[in-house]
């Protein structure tokens, strides 16, 4: 009996560890006037590497394991032709280990012309055509 209680414990305080280094939250990402879910957003928390991208219906689900949420990290939610949004560390605890909607308000036109237009992208050197005959 005595043998086989300390691999548990060991196991259970183990398991109580990983579980608390971890970053996930889950939910939907909409349009705040048609209240529309927003394909191919995007979805990160700084400092922790690559986000993720919403589905076609909105949805994300955020993992991270081995990283936790300190007073630098901010959520940052993207999408084109929608206005950015930044939540600071303190909102982002709130949602943790829960479903949330997240809503996107859309880009205003002035003038005809979009807020933000997206930058042009510059190919420096285009290493296939070197590499082609390899």
């Amino acid at each position: 009996m005595k043998s086989t209680v300390v691999p548990l414990l060991c196991c259970l305080l183990l398991c109580c560890s990983v579980m608390k280094a971890q970053t996930v939250f889950r939910g939907v990402v909409l349009d705040a006037v048609t209240k529309k879910p927003i394909p191919a957003a995007k979805v990160g928390v700084t400092n922790q590497g690559v986000g993720e991208i919403t589905s076609s219906k909105g949805r994300f689900i955020y993992r991270k394991y081995h990283q936790i949420i300190d007073d630098s990290n901010r959520l940052e939610v993207s999408a084109t032709s929608y206005q950015s949004l930044e939540m600071p560390s303190e909102e982002l605890r709130t949602i943790l280990h829960k479903n949330s909607t997240i809503y996107l308000q859309p880009l205003t036109i002035v003038e005809n012309k979009p807020v933000a237009s997206p930058r042009k992208v510059h190919v420096l050197w285009d290493a296939s055509k070197v590499t082609k005959f390899r």
